[in-house]
């Protein structure tokens, strides 16, 4: 029963990749020399690299964390190969990352990618508490709503991180923590709405797409700005490099948002996280990137915008 479902998985990933217009075969081949490709441009520019690199990999396996998803494997497995399955698609995800960190001879930081792997395959970030958590967001639905109800533990530990690097003098583990941030409200773009929710605007695709990049521009900015001024007021001869990480966070929080809408109505799949990773991983291709993603979000939207 596992094998067949990683067997099924395998053949819609190579789906995915031919309706991205990637042949299969180039697609097995060209990938991992990319990979490891703009792994080494991220170790080569920046002494943030091993933490940055443990982040995106650990935020990938957020992908397999959707409520509706797994309480599906629930009802098609045992409990017992429930968490074999949960914890194979972790492992698998964050493999290519754990090797190029131990081939770098970062053994902590793969030591800790490893165990965020294996915790999330047994963690349910369903969030149980039987009161509406308050949010500043009310306003302008659904993402930030919804994602900050259920990220909010993990939102708590970004700013405890925050505050211990600033106790302990640690300016690099103070941006991790901005980072963080910043890769979580990417993660509450993941989930798409139907076309019902997007035929309420009766805006044309490019004002749509607007009005949500500068929506999610100032709601991040509501969460990130306490940790990035701090950092500010506690560093300020570092007060470049944090506007840097603040903007580029913004660049790759417009992206993502791009991505999400360039797969309309379908979920966003595999070859736009992986273009949304090499962006990351790569900032001066997000000058092809954006662009593609702007234009296919256009075409989807035409069909439900005027």
């Amino acid at each position: 029963m596992i094998k067949n479902y990683f067997t099924l998985q395998y053949k819609m990933l190579n789906r995915q990749l031919a309706d991205f217009g990637l042949p299969r075969a180039i697609a097995w081949i060209a990938l991992p020399p990319i990979f490891v490709s703009l792994s080494l441009y991220l170790f080569y520019k920046t002494a943030f690299a091993q933490y940055i690199y443990t982040l995106i990999a650990a935020s990938l396996t957020a992908n397999f964390t959707g409520t509706d998803r797994n309480d599906f494997l629930r009802s098609c497995f045992k409990i017992g190969d429930y968490y074999r399955v949960r914890l194979g698609e972790n492992i698998l995800v964050v493999l290519p990352f754990l090797i190029f960190l131990i081939c770098k001879n970062c053994i902590a930081s793969a030591g800790i990618l490893l165990a965020l792997a294996t915790a999330t395959a047994f963690i349910s970030f369903k969030n149980k508490l039987r009161f509406i958590i308050p949010t500043p967001f009310y306003k302008k639905p659904f993402e930030f709503i919804s994602g900050f109800r259920k990220m909010w533990p993990a939102l708590l530990c970004c700013y405890l991180v925050t505050i211990i690097a600033i106790v302990v003098h640690n300016f690099n583990l103070g941006v991790v923590a901005l980072t963080a941030i910043f890769l979580l409200c990417i993660s509450f773009y993941q989930e798409m709405e139907t076309g019902f929710y997007v035929r309420v605007f009766l805006l044309t695709p490019h004002q749509f797409l607007k009005q949500k990049i500068a929506t999610a521009a100032w709601q991040a900015s509501l969460l990130t700005l306490p940790a990035a001024i701090a950092l500010g007021i506690c560093y300020p001869p570092h007060i470049n490099i944090i506007g840097l990480f603040f903007c580029l966070g913004h660049i790759y929080l417009a992206t993502a948002i791009c991505a999400k809408y360039s797969a309309f109505p379908q979920p966003i799949a595999l070859p736009q996280v992986i273009l949304l990773v090499a962006g990351i991983l790569f900032a001066p291709l997000l000058i092809l990137i954006i662009p593609y993603f702007y234009i296919r979000s256009l075409k989807k939207l035409n069909n439900f915008l005027r």
